[in-house]
């Protein structure tokens, strides 16, 4: 990895575990990762779902850079897509997904100013999650619900302490079905909430 692009972490295994999980029994699986980075989730997620469609949407030069490269190395023909995941009319172009996975930048301000020496080399971009962290959240859930089926689901890995708080995001944004996940070490890591009503 390099410069401008956020290191994978163990803790995102336990998404891609959810998101592998939810997709047993699908024929042709049509997924989207939001805030892609590296590419290790749609990269993980193509290589275990052969007959899978997915997609990963990146935003930063930088980071686009590296997803491009690990796609490459990695010989996997994930559709990548230089675009802002908030910008409404990227999110129109999708319909009918089954499934929504992102580990979207999630540290609150406060955070930022207390990180750890070994994270501040990480790029602002992919760690600053608006003033309480909860930014991406609110605003993917509301712009991408659309682009889901009905039945389809939205799995989001959270930073310490927010599961609850993005279950209610998903909550009042009427999914149902909601889940929080563990990771490795017993955190809640993962929430997912399933669309279960027509637009």
């Amino acid at each position: 990895m390099g410069k401008g692009v956020l290191i994978p972490r163990a803790d995102t295994e336990a998404l891609v575990d959810t998101a592998l999980e939810f997709c047993k029994g699908l024929e042709n699986p049509r997924i989207i990762d939001l805030c892609s980075g590296s590419g290790c989730i749609p990269i993980a997620l193509r290589a275990n779902l052969p007959q899978a469609q997915v997609h990963a949407a990146e935003w930063s030069e930088q980071a686009l850079h590296f997803l491009r490269k690990n796609a490459a190395l990695h010989g996997s023909d994930i559709t990548i897509h230089h675009a802002d995941v908030l910008n409404e009319g990227f999110a129109r172009q999708f319909s009918q997904l089954d499934l929504i996975v992102s580990n979207p930048p999630y540290l609150t301000a406060q955070e930022m100013r207390e990180l750890q020496t070994e994270v501040r080399h990480e790029p602002e971009m992919a760690l600053l999650g608006g003033e309480d962290g909860l930014h991406f959240y609110r605003e993917i859930t509301r712009i991408w619900k659309s682009a889901l089926r009905c039945g389809g689901m939205l799995a989001y890995e959270v930073g310490d302490g927010q599961a609850q708080d993005v279950c209610k995001i998903l909550e009042e944004q009427a999914f149902s079905d909601l889940k929080i996940i563990p990771d490795l070490a017993g955190l809640e890591r993962v929430v997912t909430g399933r669309k279960i009503f027509a637009e």
